[in-house]
């Protein structure tokens, strides 16, 4: 009886992994669900200490980069759960350069049936699950030059696809599963040209990599600079990872304005009641995010804390 316990739970875990591999899609989930889950126990485990202090150090060293201003005019974009975001509808874009569709782009269409011109580049699927005369699909994927992804594009050549012109407005948004890091440090200028961006920034855990910490460090330093951040919030569907004393989630979901665009007002409704209704009641992002509360003398030192928020993404 123990033995056969033992065969039938072995067997469990191989049809799992036989799930995760041949039912979850080849490029997004499956194989690659299981290299991140190494990848993230090697970043958190197998560094040196002076990479984590490094790491906990950059992380306090850019809290300033990520309190948002209230701001008029907020709105969601999209479905109210995952793929939809928080950011300003009016006045609407041009054109629309969409990196990442998968199996919803609620997104895309929504500013497509506005009359946004709509160009999703995304390799992993052969067909998107809307239609519209004003979205057009490119099967390749956004990624730096210095990444092998066959046939991919960078952010240059997909703003050459769409083929926009000098006075044409235009919007970015990015959720391609952590190439989005080397995309934007490789083309850090071309990112003003846009009037708003929604991005989702994966595998914070990389953190403890010092040329991870470089991108990360010159990437919203830029965008500090250009834009206004008017929007963030964890995807709680990775978690959070910590050094030291501070935590920073794995994944998180920003929108910034360009400040040529945008006005400071007070008393506007909070971006947060727009978040995703998929995370309500979990670990969110506060309005000071990225630190644990700390210790000191055995007394609690309020810091930029993480808390339940009745909101989140």
């Amino acid at each position: 009886m123990v033995i056969w316990n033992k065969v039938s739970g072995l067997r469990k875990w191989i049809n799992t992994l036989v799930y995760l591999f041949s039912n979850r899609g080849l490029n997004t989930y499956g194989a690659e669900t299981i290299r991140k889950i190494v990848e993230k126990h090697i970043y958190e485990y197998s560094k040196s200490l002076q990479d984590y202090e490094a790491a906990e150090r950059i992380i306090n060293e850019t809290l300033s980069f990520f309190i948002p201003i209230k701001t008029s005019g907020l709105t969601r974009i999209g479905p109210s759960h995952d793929a939809g975001y928080v950011g300003i509808i009016e006045p609407l874009p041009d054109i629309l350069i969409s990196g990442g569709a998968g199996k919803n782009i609620d997104f895309e269409h929504q500013l497509a049936s506005l009359g946004v011109m709509v160009h999703v580049f995304d390799h992993t699927v052969k067909n998107l699950p809307l239609h519209s005369k004003n979205l057009h699909h490119h099967r390749s994927a956004l990624a730096s030059t210095s990444t092998q992804l066959p046939g991919s594009l960078t952010l240059s050549q997909c703003i050459n696809r769409a083929n926009t012109t000098d006075n044409c407005s235009k919007w970015l948004k990015l959720d391609i599963e952590g190439f989005e890091w080397k995309l934007i440090s490789e083309d850090l200028e071309l990112l003003t040209g846009f009037g708003q961006i929604f991005i989702e920034f994966h595998d914070l855990y990389k953190l403890s990599d010092s040329a991870f910490r470089k991108n990360y460090q010159e990437i919203f330093t830029f965008l500090s600079k250009n834009f206004n951040l008017i929007s963030i919030s964890s995807n709680n569907w990775q978690g959070v990872c910590n050094f030291g004393m501070s935590f920073i989630p794995n994944t998180f979901e920003v929108t910034y304005l360009n400040k040529s665009m945008v006005s400071e007002v007070k008393n506007n409704r909070n971006f947060r009641d727009l978040c995703s209704v998929n995370n309500r009641y979990r670990l969110a992002i506060p309005e000071s995010p990225f630190r644990i509360m700390s210790l000191e003398n055995g007394s609690a030192k309020q810091g930029m804390s993480f808390i339940l928020s009745q909101s989140g993404d």
